[in-house]
């Protein structure tokens, strides 16, 4: 049994926007690479802050 389709909505239409949405969704390697970039940041943020950390240090230890 089909669902009710509400009304103006024909079945090709629904046909039509699913596959335009599977078409829109992200791959896994878009995923993967979303997910490396966010990491970089991260990790270049964490470098920076560990920089400045170490230069106070010296500064007060001199």
């Amino acid at each position: 049994m089909m669902p009710a389709l509400p009304p103006g909505e024909s079945f090709r239409f629904r046909l039509a926007v699913g596959k335009a949405y599977r078409v829109k969704r992200s791959t896994r390697e878009e995923k993967r690479e979303r997910g490396q970039q966010c990491l970089r940041a991260l990790l270049d943020l964490l470098d920076a802050r560990m920089r400045q950390a170490d230069e106070r240090r010296r500064e007060r230890g001199d």
